[in-house]
C-alpha cells in the first residue's frame, strides 16, 4: 500500500545524488518496478566510489552534472545533501514535477510502518541507538536506521511486519517531507547549526518541527524541557500527546533525573525509578538527557522498565561522540569529533570533570562562536585550533582571557601540542564546533585521525584496560 505517489511501474523516477542514499533509493525503485534516472551534481570523473557499478546493477540511467533529465520524470527524489530549493532542481520545477526526499518516499511506500523518529541539534545518534537498544532488550522487534547509518528506505521495504523503525532524522531530511507521520517523535534540543542551509533560526525550527507535522491521536511528541526553544514549541502541540524529558527538573509526563536516579512518569501513572545514574554505561551530563529522551520514546512503543535499565547498563557511546579513547600523560583523551556545532562542544566541555585542553576548529558553517568564550575561560587550560574556523575560535578564547592558544596544521600536530600541556587529572577533548571538510573527508575520518594520533603517544593506555 502506497500513498500520494504517481504510478510507479515502469515510470521514470528522478533520483538526485549518486551517494549512499541515492543508490539506496535507486535500488528500492528498481525493486518495485520503477525506472530510476539518477542525476548527480558532480562530473563523471568525480563520481563517488562504487556509484557507477552500484547504479548499473539496478539499470539506472545516469547523468553527471546535467539536471535536464529531471524535467522528463514523474517524480524526483533528492538526497539529504541537496536542498529542496536548489537551483539544480530547476528543470523538475519548471515541468511541475513533485520533489520529495528519501525519507518521504520511504513513508509513502509504506505508510502503515511504525516509525519512532529523533531529531534535534545534538544527541540524535546516541538517543536513536539507545532507544533501539531499549526496545530490543524489552523483546520488541526493531531496526535502527536513517541519518545514523542505513537509509530508511532500505529497511522500509524489507522490514518485518510488526517491526518498529527507529529513525534518526536531520533537518536536511525533514525539510523535504510533507506527509511523513512519525508515531513517536522527539525534538531533543535546538541551537544554531547549518546556518549555510537554514539561514534563519525560524527556518531551522520549521524544518525540525516537521517531525510532528502529521501526528494524530495516540501518537507521542517528546520535547526537551531544558531547552527554551523546545519548551516554547510545546505550547503549539496537542498537550495530550506531549512527553517531556529533563536532567534538571521533574518532567511530567515524561522522564527526568531526581536524587541521582532516572525516573519515568508515564501519563496516568506514578513515577518509577529505572536506574541510578552511576549505573549508566554512558558518561557525561548530556547523556542523562539522551537517556531520558530514549526512555520516553521506548516506553511509548512497549519497552519495559527492566529492558530500559538493561540497555542503560550496557549501552556504549557511539563512535566519535564523547568517546573516551584512553589515557596518556595522566590525562583522559576524548574523541567528540561529531561535535560539529557550538552547542555540542559546550555540552562536551561541561561533561569533563577536570581542566581541559580543547582541540577545536574545522570548516565554516557561519556559526557564532562567542558562547564558547566564558566556558573555555572557566574550564580550559589550553586551546589548540585547526582549519579555517580556528582563528575565529582562537579570537573568542583570547577575548575571554585564555592565554595558551596554539594553531596546528594537522591532527597529529594538534595532538602533539595538546600532549605538551597534559597533566594527570586533565581532559584532552577533540570537540571541533565546526564541520570537517577541508582537512578531512567527514567527522568520522577526523575522529579516526585523532584516535590514531593519540595511540602513538608515549605511555598511551586504551580505555577499558584499567587506564581510564
Amino acid at each position: 500500500m502506497s500513498m500520494g505517489l504517481p504510478p510507479l511501474q515502469g515510470a521514470p523516477i528522478g533520483v538526485v545524488g549518486a551517494g549512499a542514499t541515492g543508490r539506496a533509493v535507486a535500488r528500492a525503485l528498481f525493486e518495485i518496478g520503477a525506472r530510476p534516472i539518477v542525476v548527480d551534481t558532480r562530473p563523471a570523473d568525480a563520481a563517488p566510489e562504487g556509484a557507477v557499478e552500484g547504479l548499473s546493477a539496478v539499470a539506472a540511467e545516469l547523468h553527471w552534472g546535467d539536471p535536464e533529465a529531471l524535467g522528463r520524470t514523474s517524480l524526483v527524489v533528492i538526497s539529504p545533501g541537496v536542498a529542496i530549493g536548489a537551483p539544480f532542481l530547476a528543470p523538475a520545477r519548471a515541468a511541475g514535477v513533485e520533489i520529495i526526499g528519501e525519507v518521504e518516499l520511504a513513508y509513502r511506500l509504506r505508510p502503515d510502518a511504525i516509525l519512532v523518529g529523533i531529531t534535534g541539534t545534538n544527541g540524535k545518534s546516541t538517543t536513536t541507538a539507545l532507544t533501539g537498544a531499549m526496545l530490543e532488550a524489552s523483546g520488541v522487534t526493531c531496526q535502527v536506521c536513517g541519518n545514523i547509518g542505513t537509509p530508511l528506505i532500505t529497511h522500509m521495504l524489507s522490514r518485518a511486519e510488526d517491526a518498529v523503525l527507529v529513525v534518526e532524522l536531520s533537518s536536511f531530511q525533514l525539510e523535504s517531507c510533507s506527509r511523513l507521520r512519525v508515531r513517536s517523535a522527539a525534538l531533543l534540543n535546538l541551537s544554531d547549526d547549518h546556518c549555510d542551509r537554514h539561514p534563519t533560526p525560524g527556518e531551522y525550527l520549521a524544518a525540525k518541527s516537521r517531525i510532528f507535522g502529521n501526528q494524530t491521536a495516540g501518537d507521542v511528541a517528546v520535547l526537551g524541557a531544558d531547552c527554551r526553544e523546545t519548551r516554547r514549541l510545546g505550547d503549539s502541540l496537542d498537550p495530550s500527546r506531549l512527553m517531556w524529558f529533563s536532567a534538571l527538573d521533574r518532567a511530567v509526563p515524561g522522564a527526568y533525573c531526581e536524587d541521582g536516579s532516572l525516573v519515568l512518569a508515564l501519563p496516568g501513572q506514578g513515577p518509577r525509578s529505572i536506574l541510578r545514574v552511576e549505573e549508566m554505561a554512558l558518561q557525561g551530563a548530556h547523556n542523562v538527557r539522551n537517556a531520558c529522551a530514549a526512555m520516553c520514546l521506548a516506553s511509548s512503543r512497549g519497552a519495559t522498565p527492566e529492558g530500559m535499565a538493561e540497555a542503560l547498563r550496557h549501552f556504549a557511546a557511539a563512535r566519535h561522540t564523547f568517546e573516551v579513547v584512553g589515557s596518556a600523560a595522566g590525562a583522559v583523551w576524548v574523541n567528540d569529533s561529531k561535535g560539529t556545532n557550538v552547542d555540542s562542544t559546550l555540552r562536551a566541555l561541561e561533561s569533563c570533570t577536570g581542566p581541559v585542553i580543547l582541540i577545536a576548529g574545522g570548516s565554516e558553517k557561519e556559526a557564532d562562536y562567542r558562547p564558547l568564550g566564558p566556558v573555555m575561560a572557566a574550564r580550559c587550560k589550553a586551546l589548540v585550533t585547526l582549519g579555517e574556523t580556528g582563528p575565529s575560535i582562537a579570537a573568542v578564547g583570547r577575548e575571554a582571557g585564555l592565554e595558551e592558544i596554539h594553531a596546528a596544521e594537522s591532527m597529529p600536530e594538534a595532538v602533539r601540542i595538546a600532549a605538551s600541556f597534559a597533566c594527570p587529572g586533565d581532559w584532552v577533548l577533540l570537540s571541533p564546533a565546526s564541520a570537517s571538510f577541508g582537512l578531512f573527508r567527514n567527522y568520522a575520518h577526523r575522529g579516526q585521525c585523532f584516535v590514531e594520533a593519540v595511540h602513538e603517544l608515549e605511555g598511551f593506555t586504551p580505555a577499558g584496560s584499567g587506564g581510564v
